[in-house]
């Protein structure tokens, strides 16, 4: 049974270019000017074999030399072909970027799909006003571990809408889980599966995470005053209607722990 693609992963007939481009209908896979495209061309590869099956037998200057201007005739000849070609596939530009772009979308779908495979990603659910994730990982993490024998723990979590703190002993995975939230998170927001068994994903307006060094000597801002200024830009933007995720990870960590609180 055939199966339909969407638009958006239909390529459009190149039959018109390709037969401009291959005249005489090869079917090699590779882009080859035939001898016989114009005359000029015919006679400058002609002398060109040969004066090479000459020097095959006999060395000589003057063959070298001919060989020489057989070969600027050759490139000049195709210099006019290619001025041609390209005036005239001028008109057909706009299908080529088409083509190049569905190739491009096709691409970065088969991508997402054996991404999809290899992990066992699934569809979420996209909507609502909390984020529920059942037994959901983050693949480097995953890959990295695997690599030395050990395996990613699954992390199910539900963050309802309002503020979650995470909580825990230091080296307890807390960065782990908010990094594996907020990737699976715009995941599902750029149309991806995503890596969890269930995954229910409310529609956020904008992800923002701050979780490294924002210090900046230019601006005379310590790492501190950065991630502060970051934080209020960052709720700042929050809009008015609909939801926002701001993701911070040990927040106040580049000042001492009497300010910071």
């Amino acid at each position: 049974k055939s199966i339909g693609y969407p638009e958006c992963l239909s390529f459009s007939s190149m039959a018109e270019p390709m037969k401009l481009l291959n005249p005489q209908g090869n079917s090699d896979s590779g882009f080859y000017i035939e001898d016989l495209r114009t005359s000029a061309l015919y006679g400058a590869r002609a002398r060109k074999r040969s004066i090479e099956k000459q020097l095959r037998i006999k060395t000589d200057e003057a063959l070298y030399r001919q060989r020489q201007e057989a070969i600027a005739d050759e490139e000049k000849a195709l210099d006019e072909i290619y001025d041609e070609l390209s005036t005239s596939l001028i008109p057909y530009m706009p299908l080529f970027v088409k083509n190049a772009e569905t190739a491009g979308r096709l691409d970065a779908s088969l991508a997402k799909a054996l991404l999809a495979k290899r992990f066992g990603c699934i569809r979420p659910q996209i909507g609502g006003e909390e984020i529920s994730l059942t037994d959901s990982l983050h693949p480097q993490y995953a890959a990295a571990l695997e690599t030395r024998n050990r395996t990613f723990s699954p992390i199910s979590i539900t963050m309802p809408k309002g503020v979650t703190v995470l909580t825990g002993a230091n080296m307890g995975g807390k960065s782990a889980a908010l990094k594996t939230v907020v990737l699976n998170a715009a995941l599902a927001l750029s149309g991806c599966f995503v890596f969890c068994k269930e995954a229910k994903i409310p529609l956020f307006d904008r992800i923002d995470i701050i979780n490294r060094d924002l210090s900046d000597p230019e601006s005379g801002l310590s790492s501190f005053g950065a991630e502060i200024l970051r934080f209020r830009r960052a709720v700042d933007q929050i809009p008015a209607e609909g939801l926002s995720l701001i993701a911070i990870d040990e927040f106040a960590k580049g000042t001492n722990a009497g300010e910071g609180d």
